[in-house]
């Protein structure tokens, strides 16, 4: 049980801190992941496309966290992590599948008497899912995100004076798709991160006066890295544009990617993967958790 507590604790620390002390521990946690991942990724290959979603969006929160916030990092980390982007990227449909389960997470609040318990779940469960939209970089996944930014139904009247730690009036889709647009790597994006922190409402005006243009085709949208722009056409679909001249701003080279180190040399290869998937699941909720917690403290601010 202490080991447990132990390799649990570890976990939490590397996976909330942004400047991690690489032990031996820490290398070892970070490698079963990587291997757990290209394990989902292969198996989730087989699959049809229309379940691939439910089975890697959370490793791409998983090793997109990792990417983002653990300076010295392998570079497997960065290379699994583009393998799954790509992968939920090419699934038809891809933005549409989370844009559904966040309607149903919202239906679900409604069927609460109070904002305790189910209903923080139910909030969380947006969040995660807000967040794993602003890591698909896509034409559909702005259309879905421009979709919510109207969507300014949160919960009933009398959740929002029950005077839970969320505050008095939770944000509404609307908020959680303006700060996702913010984060999904547009070249000029309308309001940013730091922007929301400061006022979240002008944040969603100016992102919404955004995607009006962006809707109506009067403005075209790229991507940093991408060497095409887009423009929505008025049905709804949109045009790929060849950039004639596209900016060198993609992710600049870095050492080639380390392959996990390989567990065949435990005893018992069986008892080792069954091993990591507990772990990486536990750790992989971990992070998710942790991203909720920062979204939350972003919304508690803003309802100040």
């Amino acid at each position: 049980m202490k080991r447990i507590l132990t390799i649990l604790i570890s976990g939490v620390g590397i996976l909330s801190a942004g400047t991690v002390e690489w032990t031996e521990e820490n290398r070892r946690i970070e490698a079963e992941q990587v291997l757990l991942w290209e394990s989902k990724l292969a198996e989730a290959q087989g699959e049809s496309p229309d379940v691939r979603p439910a089975d890697l969006w959370l490793g791409l929160q998983n090793m997109g966290y990792r990417k983002d916030n653990h300076e010295g990092h392998s570079p497997a980390v960065d290379a699994i992590y583009l393998k799954i982007q790509q992968e939920l990227l090419a699934v038809p449909s891809h933005a549409f599948y989370f844009s559904n389960e966040i309607k149903r997470e919202q239906k679900g609040v409604a069927s609460y008497p109070t904002s305790t318990g189910p209903r923080v779940s139910y909030d969380f469960n947006r969040t995660k899912y807000f967040r794993t939209l602003s890591r698909l970089p896509s034409p559909e996944t702005i259309s879905v995100l421009g979709d919510f930014l109207s969507d300014d139904k949160d919960a009933p009247a009398h959740l929002e004076t029950l005077g839970s730690d969320w505050g008095e009036n939770p944000k509404a889709n609307s908020y959680g798709s303006s700060v996702a647009i913010a984060n999904i790597g547009l070249r000029n994006p309308p309001a940013t991160t730091e922007s929301y922190e400061k006022n979240p409402e002008e944040h969603l005006a100016k992102t919404r006066a955004w995607w009006e243009q962006i809707k109506s085709g009067r403005r075209t949208f790229s991507f940093v890295g991408q060497k095409v722009e887009y423009r929505f056409k008025a049905d709804g679909t949109w045009e790929t544009i060849a950039m004639a001249n596209p900016p060198n701003d993609g992710p600049k080279p870095t050492a080639a990617a380390q392959t996990a180190p390989s567990l065949k040399s435990n005893k018992n290869i069986n008892d080792s993967k069954s091993r990591v998937t507990f772990w990486a699941w536990i750790l992989g909720g971990v992070t998710a958790l942790l991203s909720g917690l920062v979204w939350r403290r972003i919304r508690l601010s803003a309802s100040k």
